[in-house]
């Protein structure tokens, strides 16, 4: 009797059957052993068919895993280093960035448009390992239905959180708690960038001179002398601002040629050494006055001031409500020699209801100063007047005719 194998497939026991070389009827015994010898297909068959790769997901693989890690490190020491070297040069430029919008809209949406990929790369291992967590406990054997097919972790962050501490998942616990910390803190990049100005010096730049420092030929015209009168009336009046190469009124700058201001500034200044006029009125009120009332209507009052060696006494009409005038003080010993446009002058003002008179009196000087003058690129205005020295050679405005002196007006 023979033993022969019916539907050969891969998986199918199959027996191995020895012909004898004579023919004989086979035993009980022949036959066990043929079926004791029977082998699977699958195992001597593997290479033709090979077992399916096992599927593991990319973000899991250690490789991913440490590039990610190495890459978290990374941001760690640039902003390290980004902080160090924005202390050690004092920030970095904007380099006319304002031009293409809000520098605030920008250094806000940069750090987070760095940052927002690692963020969503956590995120997404995250996710893998709440898939995942089922069959790794099933692999353990032994698992419960609500820890394995039941168990389900998309109701949220926090529950995902309160799921994994009843579960004991700790590894979930700790994915779970990293992903929100990354999630919240994501928005707070934003303020990692501050502006704030800073102090750039350029190199030297030949700046040309206009004018130079003198007396005005045309001044016995008393045109320019009207004009800057009518200026400084109706800059009291309307709060002007100085106009160019004058400084806090009484501060008088050469005329220069101011460079344009650099496209990516925000606002630039120049620094330039030249020379400059200070004006000072050096007004002060009466050491005294006395007042003689009119004796009879009609008549005139009369006041006499007194300022340091100056004496002058005016007469008024009693006229009116209030009176005022401006004069020239005459009678000063240390001043006899100068002219009458040098000489002390008083403004006075009489209140014929109150019966009081008030008078100020004004000296003129002129100094000509070494300055350093800052000059702001955008508007042509002074910023600062820096004071150097007066080792300014002689001209007419400090030799003759006018000595330091200045015009009463």
């Amino acid at each position: 009797m023979e033993l022969q194998a019916k539907n050969p497939r891969p998986l199918s026991l199959v027996s191995e059957v020895r012909r004898s070389s004579a023919p004989s009827i086979r035993s009980f015994q022949s036959s066990e052993t043929a079926v004791s010898r029977a082998t699977f297909a699958s195992d001597t068959d593997h290479k033709r068919y090979p077992r399916p790769k096992q599927w593991f997901p990319t973000f899991l693989r250690p490789r991913v895993v440490g590039a990610i890690i190495a890459l978290t490190l990374g941001y760690a020491t640039a902003v390290e280093f980004a902080l160090w070297r924005s202390q050690y040069h004092n920030g970095w430029r904007t380099r006319g960035l304002e031009q293409f919008g809000s520098v605030n809209f920008l250094k806000s949406v940069l750090p987070v448009a760095v940052v927002m990929p690692l963020v969503m790369l956590y995120d997404s291992m995250h996710e893998l390992l709440l898939q995942l967590q089922a069959h790794v406990v099933l692999s353990k054997g032994r698992a419960k239905a609500r820890e394995t097919v039941l168990l389900s972790y998309q109701g949220g962050r926090f529950s995902t959180i309160q799921t994994a501490l009843i579960n004991r998942h700790w590894i979930v616990l700790s994915s779970a708690v990293l992903s929100m910390i990354c999630l919240l803190l994501s928005p707070l990049a934003s303020g990692l960038l501050t502006t704030k100005p800073a102090e750039v010096q350029y190199p030297n730049y030949m700046v040309t001179m206009k004018k130079r420092l003198g007396l005005d030929p045309e001044i016995l015209t008393l045109e320019h002398f009207a004009a800057g009168a009518g200026y400084a009336e109706a800059a009291v009046y309307h709060n002007l601002s100085d106009p160019p190469f004058v400084y806090n009124l009484h501060w008088a700058i050469a005329e220069f040629v101011v460079p344009p201001k650099p496209s990516y500034a925000a606002n630039a200044t120049v620094i330039v050494p030249t020379v400059a006029v200070e004006t000072e009125c050096n007004c002060d009120q009466a050491d005294s006055v006395d007042l003689t009332l009119a004796s009879a209507p009609g008549g005139n009052h009369t006041f006499t001031g007194k300022w340091y060696d100056c004496t002058i006494t005016l007469q008024i009409p009693d006229e009116g409500i209030d009176q005022y005038g401006v004069e020239t003080i005459m009678e000063c010993p240390s001043n006899a020699a100068q002219p009458p446009w040098f000489k002390p002058i008083t403004f006075w003002f009489f209140s014929s209801e109150i019966k009081q008179v008030a008078m100020v009196f004004c000296q003129p000087k002129i100094s000509v100063y070494n300055v350093l003058v800052e000059a702001d690129l955008g508007t042509g205005l002074l910023k600062e007047v820096t004071v150097l020295d007066q080792n300014v050679p002689k001209n007419e405005m400090s030799g003759e005719p006018m000595n330091g002196r200045g015009y009463n007006g």
